[in-house]
C-alpha cells in the first residue's frame, strides 16, 4: 500500500471527512473498493488496549478479507481498462498460431524455413516471459498508482532473471513437497504462492521471497485456501460457459473460413483476460496479507528446510527417471518369468502327447483334453487334434490382444495361430487385414474350450 495514499487519507480524516466522502473521492480517482477498504483501515488510528500491567499497547490492524466475487469482478474491470496488457500477453501465442497456419499451408519446408521458425519461436518465448513479468509488476503496483506498460517492461528487462529464479525456486519447493506426498505439496504451493508479488513489491529475491510469502500466509492458510478455491469455482463456471459458446462458434465456423481463424484468436484473448484476472486476485490477497502483517522481514532460522525442499525438488526428475527404469525392469522381469512358465507348460504337452500316442495305437486323436490339463496358467486355450497330429494355442489373459503361444507335434513353442486345415501351428504370422486370416482368428476364439 502506498504510504502517500495512506498519508493523504489520514489528512482527510483529521479534517473531518467521513468514510463515505473519502470513498467517493478515491473511487473517482480510479481506486478499487478493495484498496479503499484497506487504506481506510490503515489510516484510522487504532484504539489503545489496556494490558495487565496498565501500559497501553497498540493492537495489530484488522482488515476484512476481500470477497471472492468482489476480487473477480474488480479483476475483470481492471483487465477491460488495460488492453495493453491483454495485447502483450496475446501477441506471442498469436504469432505462434499464425506460424503454425503458414507452416500447414506451405507445400515444402526447407532448412532456411526451419531456422526462421526456430528464431521466431525463441523470440516469442522470450517475449512471453517479459510480458508475464511486466504484467505482474503492473498489477502489483496498481494499488499505488496506474503503471504504464513501458515502465513495467523496462522493470522486467532489469529484473527478469531474478523473477525467473523466484519462479524456479517456487517450483522446486513444491516438487520437493511432492516427494513427501501430495498434501505437503498443496500446503507449500499456497504458502509460497505469493512470492512473485513479494519480489515486485518488497524487493526480496530468491529464497527470501518464498519465506516472506510463507510468513504472510502462516496462520491464515485456510482463509487463503478458501479464497483461492472460491476463485477456482468461479473460473470453472466461466470455463463451462466459454466452452459451450466455443462449441456453438466452432459449429458455425465449419461453413466460414474467416471464423476458423477468428475463433482461436478469440480463445487466446479470453485466456489472456483470465490470466490478468487471476494475477489481480493474487495481488489483492497479497495486499490484504501484507497490510495485516509487520512490514519488516527477518530471515527465519528454519530457512534450511525450504532449501532442503528445493534440493529435493531438483532431484525429483532424476528420481522419477530412476524409478521408471527400475519399474520397467521389474515389469520386464515379471513378463519374462510368465513367458518362461508358459513355455515350460507348453513344452510339457509335447511329452504328454507322445505318451498318449504310444498308448493309443499310434494316434493323436482325442489327446486335446490331456494337453489342456497340463496348461494351468490363466488364459484362453484352443486345441485341435486328429489321427496324425495335434496343435495347441494358448493366449494369456494379460495378452488377449497379442498373438497366442502355439505348439504342435512337429514344432517348438512360438508366437503363431492355429492352422486348422493342417492341424498345426501356422508357419507364417497371420495378416489380419486379410479377410481369410481374420475369419480364422475369430473361429479360434469361437471354439475356445477353456478360460
Amino acid at each position: 500500500m502506498s504510504p502517500e495514499l495512506i498519508t493523504a487519507v489520514k489528512e482527510r480524516i483529521e479534517r473531518g471527512y467521513t468514510n463515505e466522502a473519502i470513498r467517493t473521492e478515491l473511487l473517482a480517482a480510479g481506486y478499487t473498493e478493495t484498496v479503499i477498504t484497506q487504506v481506510l483501515a490503515l489510516a484510522r488510528p487504532p484504539l489503545p488496549v489496556a494490558e495487565a500491567d496498565g501500559v497501553s499497547a497498540v493492537p495489530l490492524v484488522s482488515i476484512e478479507a476481500p470477497s471472492v466475487l468482489t476480487m473477480v469482478n474488480e479483476g475483470f474491470k481492471f483487465s477491460l481498462k488495460r488492453f495493453d496488457l491483454i495485447g502483450a500477453l496475446i501477441v506471442g501465442p498469436v504469432v505462434m498460431l499464425v506460424l503454425t497456419y503458414l507452416t500447414a499451408e506451405s507445400a515444402t519446408i526447407n532448412q532456411s524455413m526451419l531456422m526462421n521458425h526456430f528464431f521466431i519461436v525463441l523470440g516469442t518465448s522470450l517475449w512471453n516471459i517479459f510480458a508475464y513479468c511486466a504484467t505482474i509488476y503492473v498489477i502489483t503496483k496498481n494499488a499505488e498508482r496506474q503503471v504504464p506498460f513501458g515502465e513495467a517492461l523496462a522493470w522486467a528487462t532489469k529484473n527478469v532473471w531474478s523473477f525467473i529464479w523466484v519462479s524456479i525456486l517456487m517450483t522446486l519447493v513444491v516438487y520437493g513437497g511432492m516427494i513427501l506426498f501430495f498434501v505437503p505439496a498443496i500446503i507449500l504451493s499456497i504458502l509460497v504462492g505469493f512470492s512473485h508479488y513479494v519480489f515486485v513489491k518488497e524487493g526480496l529475491k530468491g529464497m527470501n521471497a518464498l519465506l516472506r510469502s510463507r510468513e504472510l500466509v502462516r496462520g491464515r492458510w485456510w482463509a487463503v485456501a478458501t479464497k483461492l478455491l472460491g476463485v477456482m469455482v468461479v473460473f470453472f463456471g466461466l470455463f463451462i460457459g466459454v466452452t459451450i459458446l466455443s462449441g456453438i462458434l466452432l459449429a458455425a465456423s465449419a461453413a466460414s473460413e474467416s471464423l476458423t481463424l477468428i475463433l482461436p484468436i478469440l480463445t487466446l484473448t479470453l485466456v489472456s483476460v483470465a490470466i490478468i484476472v487471476n494475477m489481480f486476485v493474487g495481488a489483492q490477497i497479497y495486499h490484504w496479507l501484507a497490510n495485516t502483517r509487520p512490514q519488516a522481514y527477518l530471515p527465519p532460522p528454519d530457512k534450511w528446510k525450504y532449501t532442503a525442499l528445493a534440493w529435493l525438488g531438483f532431484l525429483l526428475p532424476g528420481l522419477l527417471i530412476v524409478s521408471t527404469i527400475v519399474l520397467a525392469s521389474l515389469n520386464n522381469a515379471r513378463q519374462m518369468g510368465r513367458e518362461a512358465s508358459i513355455k515350460q507348460q507348453l513344452n510339457q504337452t509335447k511329452a504328454m502327447a507322445e505318451i498318449y500316442y504310444n498308448q493309443n495305437n499310434d494316434s493323436y486323436a482325442g489327446v486335446c483334453p490331456e494337453l489342456e490339463a497340463v496348461v494351468t496358467a490363466e488364459g484362453f486355450k484352443n486345441c485341435i487334434d486328429d489321427y496324425d497330429g495335434w496343435a495347441l494355442a494358448f493366449t494369456p489373459r494379460s495378452e488377449s490382444m497379442q498373438l497366442p503361444w502355439c505348439i504342435d507335434n512337429s514344432s517348438d513353442v512360438g508366437r503363431s495361430v492355429l492352422d486348422i486345415a493342417n492341424v498345426a501351428c501356422a508357419s507364417t504370422p497371420p495378416n489380419f487385414e486379410n479377410r481369410a486370416d481374420t475369419k480364422q482368428r475369430l473361429q479360434e476364439f469361437d471354439t475356445v474350450t477353456d478360460y
